[in-house]
């Protein structure tokens, strides 16, 4: 093989080319200290190769994890357990969360430096620790060459000493006929979320106006403004952190939000897109049942607790809202739950003691306490029929694995809610959630079943409890996965991957009964959905917005998108015309029911198009690595989002390129449909978690640099609030001024 880049750091600093797209690390023992996590971005010459291999040696300090991405796949390799960071796994993915391949660590003891290889082949992926294999698995057929970039990320604290990419099969011609760019512009686009900034204070004319000013300083050209609703819509009336209480003296002052933006923008000359999100109209955080915030606040119910922060009209209208199957939602079969079953992937001890587990229970999530009747807790190995997760819950696989399991009996629960509890941080206790909890009553297993492993958070304040008892004073926010949003993610049902019983914040809760629909995220297969989304974008246009941006990504995190798209409208259309019964039917075709559904938001697409022709502006779409997948494969939120045909029928005067980096096969396949067809193309990555500490405005400045090499027309700075900070005495402060002249000597 061909060698590509080869460093050992020991120099204190990175070779010509790479990209840092991290800022944790420093340079100390001779090597690169990777902090919480360090992410290289190496690029590979040429058009593709056949084959790609990493060759690392690190030195583990608390932990050390490492990933090595080739295109859409992913491998991970633990060089050393540890009870903080990443769960000590092996893994191999695709598209960052589609498991090809997933095994608990087995770490041989040892001192030194460790070597940690990848291999990226034309029909196998591989992982190697200390040269033995810790994973691998099958590559797709067909597999295209790997292109452009590799990106190797150093988890969990470890000293890198050495990084080796080498190379095999280099093509000689392009992947993507990609034409020239036609002008020579490259212009600067900024993003504001306006909840972020209102956290800190309420705004004043005067304060748009000092918001702007420090803009035009940057050289921005056009801002992306996400458009949350007037205050007739409801979603900024019950807001967490202060901010409806800020947005409602905001108005008082200045007038509805975005039209005051927009007076302030065009008053310097810039240009405002209002971002409308179709699926970000109310988030999962809910109330305690009873309480004076929930009689107050609260807009929807849910089983677990009242839902707040909500647009009026997703509250008011279940009915039009992704929703599971009738059949696999509603109250629980069972009256009673007699024994609960932990099962563990495997047969490997645990780290704590099963005698000292707790169960707690409650009425209605909002006083749990503990479970002080006979107990019973046995610990045994056996063999355990492995289940699969499906539209209606889960199902017999017909295998079976050797596996350790931890059976609670001798007790009656008859309230709603329960929650086993351990004081143990190891991670030593995994499997996915279908297998990891079974729970019986006087009817047998019980099916419906909603998992909950995140406490509910004050409404005013970012942070809970440190100890886990004063966590379940707060309550459990069920079906709601912590950290990034799932409905980002393509291809992957969170409850179908490994969950460490004693991690996270130490318990499982399980609620017995399933919610109908998801808390907010309307259904496009509605005519009504797509008419309510329209009168947002009809909003931004009459406040005088130059263009509509549409964002598909929000903050849903339930963890199963795949029991969600059984609306009626969705049901009938499938029966129609491929003759079959979804509701009735686990086994259908599932690339032909995201297609389906994908149909539904691209026709709004097409409606969004035809608006914004009436009042001679401009439409702009987003295009994430959540839309790099085939039907057949998988989708975000379990939809095919057709990118492909929203560009080639001319949908889009412009494309946001969400998370898709420069010169990467789907940034080389977008720009050749794009590019033809005059679109222009913005490069976004998110640059929030740049700040924590000095130095982020070399990575931004290397990100612009990367768009406009790969003949992109622009850079979106995501987003204002992290750098720019409202004060309650009206002023506003560039927290990053070093980031300011970044922008003034690029734009």
């Amino acid at each position: 093989m061909q060698e590509l880049m080869k460093t050992q750091f020991e120099g204190g600093e990175f070779p010509e080319g790479v990209v840092v797209t991290s800022n944790n690390h420093r340079f100390e023992q001779a090597g690169l200290r990777s902090g919480w996590v360090t992410r290289l971005r190496i690029p590979l010459p040429g058009h593709g190769w056949d084959a790609i291999r990493v060759e690392t040696e690190v030195v583990p300090v608390g932990g050390a994890c490492l990933a090595c991405s080739c295109d859409r796949f992913t491998v991970v390799v633990s060089a050393a357990t540890s009870d903080k960071g990443m769960a000590p796994r092996h893994r191999i993915v695709k598209n960052n969360h589609a498991h090809l391949a997933d095994r608990p660590a087995r770490v041989p003891s040892g001192t030194g430096p460790r070597r940690v290889i990848f291999e990226f082949g034309r029909e196998t992926f591989r992982g190697v620790l200390d040269n033995r294999a810790a994973v691998e698995a099958d590559a797709p057929q067909p597999l295209p060459p790997y292109m452009n970039a590799v990106d190797v990320e150093f988890w969990d604290d470890c000293v890198v000493r050495s990084v080796r990419v080498l190379g095999d099969g280099k093509r000689a011609t392009p992947v993507f006929d990609v034409p020239s760019k036609r002008r020579d512009d490259f212009f600067l686009e900024v993003n504001v979320d306006f909840f972020d900034d209102l956290i800190r204070a309420p705004f004043t004319p005067a304060m748009f106006d000092r918001l702007f000013d420090e803009f035009k300083s940057w050289g921005v050209r056009r801002c992306h403004w996400i458009y949350y609703g007037g205050t007739r819509h409801g979603w900024w009336r019950f807001t967490p952190l202060g901010v409806s209480g800020n947005a409602a003296k905001t108005v008082a002052c200045s007038g509805e939000i975005f039209p005051a933006a927009v007076k302030a923008a065009h008053a310097r000359d810039i240009e405002v897109y209002g971002l409308v999100k179709p699926f970000d109209m109310g988030f999962w955080y809910s109330l305690p049942p009873g309480s004076p915030e929930a009689d107050a606040m609260g807009k929807t119910e849910r089983f677990g607790g009242p839902k707040y922060w909500i647009a009026d009209f997703p509250a008011k209208r279940a009915d039009l809202l992704m929703a599971r199957k009738p059949s696999a939602c509603g109250p629980a079969s069972n009256s009673v739950v007699s024994r609960i079953e932990l099962v563990k992937e495997d047969d490997a001890p645990c780290a704590f003691d099963p005698r000292r587990i707790e169960l707690f229970t409650s009425a209605d999530n909002a006083t749990w306490k503990r479970y002080e009747g006979p107990l019973s807790i046995e610990e045994s190995v056996e063999s355990c029929a492995r289940r699969e997760h499906v539209p209606s819950g889960f199902r017999d696989t017909g295998r079976t694995v050797r596996a350790r399991v931890i059976r609670v009996t001798g007790f009656e629960i008859r309230d709603p809610f329960f929650a086993l509890r351990t004081d143990c941080r190891r991670r030593s206790f995994s499997n996915d959630l279908v297998n990891l909890v079974r729970v019986f009553g006087e009817k047998g297993e019980e099916t419906k079943l909603t998992f909950g492993v995140a406490s509910r958070r004050p409404v005013k304040t970012r942070s809970s409890a440190e100890h886990v008892a004063d966590r379940f004073a707060l309550g459990v926010e069920f079906d709601v996965v912590p950290g990034t949003p799932t409905a980002v993610f393509p291809g992957f049902d969170a409850i179908r991957a490994p969950h460490a019983f004693d991690g996270n914040e130490g318990f499982l809760a399980v609620a017995i009964s399933k919610d109908a629909t998801t808390v907010a995220a309307l259904s496009p297969s509605f005519e009504e959905s797509r008419g309510w989304w329209l009168e947002w974008a009809r909003d931004c246009l009459e406040a005088g917005a130059d263009g509509v941006e549409l964002r598909m990504r929000g903050h849903h995190s339930p963890f199963a998108w795949g029991e969600f798209g059984f609306e009626a409208p969705v049901a009938e259309a499938f029966r129609q015309r491929y003759g079959v019964d979804i509701l009735a039917t686990d086994d259908f075709d599932r690339a032909a029911w995201r297609r389906l559904r994908g149909e539904a938001y691209t026709r709004f697409c097409r409606d969004a198009r035809a608006l914004v022709d009436e009042y001679g502006k401009r439409l702009g779409l987003h295009i994430s690595t959540s839309m790099d997948m085939p039907p057949a494969e998988g989708g975000a939120m379990e939809m095919h989002w057709d990118w492909r045909t929203w560009l080639e029928e001319d949908l889009a005067d412009s494309v946001t390129l969400k998370e898709v980096w420069p010169n990467t096969r789907f940034e080389r396949q977008i720009m050749s449909v794009a590019r033809p067809r005059g679109v222009e193309a913005v490069f976004c990555p998110y640059a929030n978690n740049l700040w924590s500490v000095p130095g982020g405005e070399r990575i931004v400045r290397d990100r612009i640099h990367a768009a406009r090499a790969a003949g992109h027309d622009g850079f979106q700075y995501y987003e204002c609030a992290s750098v720019v900070h409202a004060k309650t005495d009206g002023a506003l402060e560039m927290v990053q001024p070093a980031l300011r002249q970044v922008f003034q000597e690029e734009f």
